[in-house]
């Protein structure tokens, strides 16, 4: 039975508390001497010996439960003032005077407070005075206290305010705490609010023993102040008690007042005379030394405040004025009717004939003629030179501009400031307003649509056509088209709607992007809308998918699994094969090539047309002056597509490159970009300029997070992932696999049998040189495909706020991977069999509550026993004969506690050992159920005809 306690003893100051801690058990209550070493040894788990049979393990559960709270808090800020003092630059030893006690300040006091008051035991108070040292139990009430106001005369002095009710006064964050007797009370935010500082700076005054009370002194000339000003605003909260004073003797005078406006070419002004007793005096320099007034402080600040809200600039003796044209704007509208609250107000001619223009409704009709819209609009009776001036004013982002002589014209949350916006982002002018001749390209329909739909600024009709069209484009989840039945069971039901918003945007002309998350599928997506073309269409014209050379496979096998249907070809090999492919590419569904081939090949793609065109991870052409953007730029194709889960990297113009390659114009040249959103967004973080830009690119990119699609328990989402062995890589690989194939075939069983672990060895060796030659030679120089295509996933996916782990079976991999990462900065845990278990602890710890990114794991060493929830992305470098174990690898981020879809990418070079043992498992996992439970496929069971199939090169 845990029966610990954790009493604490604390000492009130006026904006802090101090705290001192202790341990007890029964009657035994030991003071911790150092907090601060205490922290230190419960960061380590460790037990302390306070007494002879007295130890105490450092965890909550030694403690009570009510006990437990405080606990956590008293730790906490004992890591706060740590913290602080390496802030300070300076050691704890130095920094922390008394490691005895705690300094609690602001919202720390309420949460401290707050928890003593949940456990529903009193706290210890210490009170310090010239004398001596004293304590008491206290007992926190959350309840406002109760407190009198005593006011009296002093004979030939003036006044005095005795406080009674209070001994001390802390002031915390939210709360006031107010010590009386053996209760703290808590009042309430109300409270605190409007007398909280009232009492703490009345406090600091000297007690006054005799009274029991705090005691403030007023002379004659102030007590009206103080009766206006402070108590008529507080006195509700108080038992307040008049003796022999009377009040009636500080009631404010009468205050009256006059304003005259006038007004001058651009500014307004504003006369102002204020009277006591027909005596003027200035409103904002006071009362003169020869009047006793009893003021009237409260109107006086009003009266000032309306004025300086209208007339921030003064001059002379009661003159104000202001050159702002929302000011002037905002008197006529609103500060006229506010100062006749307080005065009589005399208007000049000029004032009464001004005029100002707060909301005006503009009419607009589109309409389609050819691939073009047509919006019209009447802007009422405005020229050409005053729509010019409007325009003008919103680019220059003003909010309000005079017409003529007597105009004040406000834009914002107006009609006409909707009309400017559209002019800006669409790019026409006031001439073509006036004439009527506003031309738009058809893919703006929808932000044609959405601003003229917004609030009542416009009256807006459009013809069928318009409606049509936008209705095809917004109603994606109604449309006709239907999900190939091959796919329909396959697809989940955001997928279905991806297929849905590719297959409008096309009925529509346009492109888009498909921007999904990792690992939501949209490779499947592409195919499903591929395959629908061929199923749906009687003459096919083949489409292009360009994508990373990393890539290129697992794109053909993807097609083939899902839609074997597609004839599909990856135009790979010499120049001579690549041209012979592209001589031959009618024979084909789908053409496959890379961003580094494109730009080889591109003449070769001259005279050819593509149905669709896709470029997948489209960052490859952010920068659009690269050979990467301007090449796919070349394609001819229907209907472009681009996939990225990151359409924004670094800079807003890797949004216009890619959009240049979809729809070219559709964000206008770069230097217009820049101009309308890319300077503003950037430098001056304008919110307009953001919302122009979503506003414009919105029904064209679709991006889905796995959060939003997938509401149910976190799925585990698995992927084979291919590179291709080139260069020396290649040549290495294949001569050590057919020295083995022949070593293998002149064998009979009975030496097979014999040389079993001798093969065992050299099979280890090929899987070696598919991860990274360096592991078999030291002085290897030459290129690795899987490990280029490792950093290239890694880095995409920190792009996209993964955290991944990352399993290799051998240990010399993960060095090589973890050298790749410190070379480009990215932070990164280890963990192999050669870790203790209490760095294993910690760093699962770290790793799932911090900000690193990426966790190389040993696949024996961390295949079971941690729980990484922490991450939703793992890839497992090398595949390993044990099916399970890569199961178990994979399920420290796939567990209970995981909010996320965890995908799991399995590296596989095509053509090798590794992808002939993906589809061994394959096909035993058909054939057994032990495999689908998860069992193993042991290389040791292989028969020799097996092997050799592994091998086959």
């Amino acid at each position: 039975i845990v029966e610990l306690e954790f009493p604490c003893r604390v000492e009130l100051g006026n904006n802090c508390i101090y705290v001192e801690a202790f341990v007890a058990k029964g009657r035994k209550k030991y003071q911790i001497k150092d907090l601060y070493e205490f922290e230190r040894m419960w960061e380590e788990g460790a037990c302390i010996e306070y007494g002879t049979g007295f130890n105490v393990a450092c965890d909550y559960a030694s403690f009570k439960e009510n006990e437990q709270p405080v606990v956590r808090l008293i730790l906490k800020y004992i890591r706060m003032s740590k913290t602080l003092a390496i802030l300070n630059n300076m050691q704890s030893d130095t920094y922390i005077k008394d490691r005895r006690k705690l300094v609690i300040i602001g919202s720390h006091i309420d949460e401290f407070f707050e928890a003593c008051a949940e456990r529903g035991k009193n706290i210890t108070l210490r009170e310090k005075n010239s004398l001596n040292v004293n304590e008491r139990n206290v007992k926190i009430l959350q309840e406002n206290p109760e407190i009198s106001l005593s006011l009296g005369t002093i004979a030939n002095q003036g006044y005095s305010v005795l406080i009674s009710g209070v001994e001390q006064i802390t002031l915390g964050e939210k709360y006031l705490y107010v010590l009386k007797e053996s209760f703290i009370y808590r009042a309430d935010s109300v409270y605190t609010r409007n007398v909280g500082e009232f009492l703490v700076e009345a406090c600091k005054t000297e007690y006054d023993k005799r009274h029991d009370s705090y005691k403030l002194v007023f002379n004659k000339k102030d007590m009206p102040a103080f009766s206006n000003l402070v108590l008529a605003d507080i006195k509700q909260y108080f038992n307040v008690i008049y003796n022999d004073v009377d009040v009636s003797e500080f009631e404010p005078w009468e205050l009256t007042s006059e304003f005259y406006v006038d007004m001058g070419a651009h500014e307004i002004r504003c006369h102002v005379k204020c009277f006591y007793d027909d005596e003027r005096f200035d409103l904002f320099k006071g009362i003169g030394a020869g009047l006793a007034v009893c003021r009237d402080y409260n109107k006086e600040s009003r009266i000032r405040n309306t004025l300086l809200k209208y007339f921030p600039e003064g001059d002379s003796y009661g003159s104000l004025s202001t050159y702002d044209y929302r000011h002037i704007y905002e008197f006529l509208k609103n500060g006229i009717k506010e100062l006749q609250r307080y005065g009589e107000v005399t208007l000049s001619d000029r004032v009464r004939e001004y005029d100002i223009v707060d909301s005006m409704k503009i009419n607009a009709d589109v309409s389609i003629e050819g691939n073009w819209l047509k919006l019209d609009v009447d802007a009422g009776d405005y020229t050409r030179e005053e729509l010019d001036a409007l325009l003008e004013a919103y680019r220059k982002k003003e909010k309000y501009i005079q017409l003529g002589d007597n105009k004040l014209v406000r834009l914002d949350d107006n009609g006409l400031e909707l009309l400017a916006q559209m002019a800006f982002d669409l790019d026409f002018s006031a001439m073509d307003i006036i004439n009527r001749q506003v031309f738009i390209p058809k893919y703006r329909a929808l932000y044609i649509d959405g601003r003229l739909r917004e609030g009542d600024l416009v009256a807006y009709d459009k013809d069928a056509a318009f409606k049509a069209l936008v209705r095809t484009i917004k109603q994606v989840e109604d449309s006709e088209f239907m999900v190939p039945w091959e796919l329909e069971e396959i697809l989940r039901g955001y997928q279905k709607h991806g297929f849905h918003w590719l297959r409008t945007l096309d009925a529509c002309g346009f492109g888009g992007i498909l921007a999904d998350d990792m690992g939501l599928g949209k490779t499947l997506q592409i195919i499903t809308l591929l395959l629908d073309e061929k199923i749906s269409v009687s003459r096919n014209i083949p489409s292009l998918i360009i994508t990373p050379a990393s890539l290129i496979y697992n794109w053909e096998n993807e097609i083939k699994h899902f839609a074997p249907q597609l004839k599909v070809v990856s135009v790979v090999g010499t120049k001579n094969q690549r041209r012979e492919i592209l001589m031959s590419y009618k024979d084909y569904d789908v053409i496959i090539t890379s961003y580094d081939l494109l730009k080889r090949d591109i003449e070769l793609y001259d005279n050819l047309s593509f149905r669709f065109q896709v470029i997948d991870e489209a960052q490859n052409i952010k920068n659009f002056s690269t050979a990467n953007a301007k090449c796919v730029k070349l394609i001819k194709a229907q209907t472009r597509y681009a996939l990225t889960g990151t359409p924004i990297e670094n800079r807003l113009s890797e949004l216009w490159s890619i959009f240049d390659y979809l729809m070219p114009g559709f964000l206008y040249t770069y230097n217009k970009f820049r101009e309308k959103f890319e300077n503003p967004i950037v430098k001056n973080g304008e919110i307009g300029a953001t919302k122009g830009l979503t506003r414009l690119i919105g029904p064209f990119v679709l991006r889905r997070l796995k959060k939003e699609v997938l509401k149910e328990l976190p799925e585990k989402q698995e992927y084979d992932v291919f590179a291709k062995l080139e260069g020396k890589q290649h040549k290495l690989y294949v001569a050590k696999a057919l020295q083995l194939k022949e070593k293998i075939e002149k064998t009979d069983d009975d030496e097979f049998r014999d040389k079993r672990i001798e093969i065992l060895s050299e099979l280890m060796k090929l899987r070696q040189l598919c991860c990274d030659p360096s592991l078999c030679y030291n002085d290897y120089d030459g290129e690795s495909a899987k490990l280029d295509m490792c950093m290239e996933m890694i880095r995409g996916g920190i792009s996209g706020g993964h955290k991944i782990l990352l399993f290799s079976q051998f240990t010399t991999m993960l060095d090589i991977i973890g050298a790749k990462l410190k070379a480009e900065n990215i932070e990164y845990y280890i963990l192999t069999g050669a870790t203790s278990k209490e760095i294993r602890a910690r760093l699962v710890e770290d790793f799932n509550s911090d900000e690193t990114k990426v966790f190389l794991i040993s696949l024996k060493a961390g295949g079971v026993g941690l729980n990484l929830t922490g991450a939703d992305m793992v890839i497992h470098y090398d595949p390993w004969w044990n099916v399970a174990a890569e199961n178990q690898a994979s399920d420290r981020a796939h567990r209970i506690g995981q909010d996320k879809v965890v995908s799991v990418f399995k590296l596989i070079t095509k053509g090798t050992i590794e992808e002939r043992i993906r589809e061994l498992q394959r096909r035993k996992a058909q054939l057994a159920d032990n495999i689908l439970n998860g069992e193993t496929i042991s290389l040791s069971g292989l028969s020799k005809n097996e092997l050799l199939s592994i091998l086959n090169v």
